[in-house]
């Protein structure tokens, strides 16, 4: 908890992301799809649920990622108090 808002962190280690990268990731009319560490394509299914959960709840998602050096996704929801 932190600014009376729950923060959660997920990070990986995989290809990562410059800023051009993660601004078309926030923004769903420009989603694509690139190859990850092992080749595979992303669909962006997780992307967009987790975006519209988050907007729903009143809730953020921020990124932190270097190309080569994975990625953090932070997502900040306000306290459940504060949403009643």
């Amino acid at each position: 908890m932190k600014d009376g808002k729950l923060h959660t962190v997920v990070a990986d280690s995989g290809v990562g992301m410059n800023n051009e990268t993660i601004e078309t990731v926030l923004n769903p009319e420009k989603w694509f799809s690139t190859k990850g560490t092992h080749d595979e394509l992303g669909t962006g299914f997780g992307i967009s649920s987790s975006l519209n959960y988050l907007r729903d709840n009143h809730g953020e998602l921020r990124i932190e990622s270097e190309p080569g050096k994975g990625s953090r996704f932070i997502i900040v929801l306000p306290q459940l108090a504060e949403m009643a």
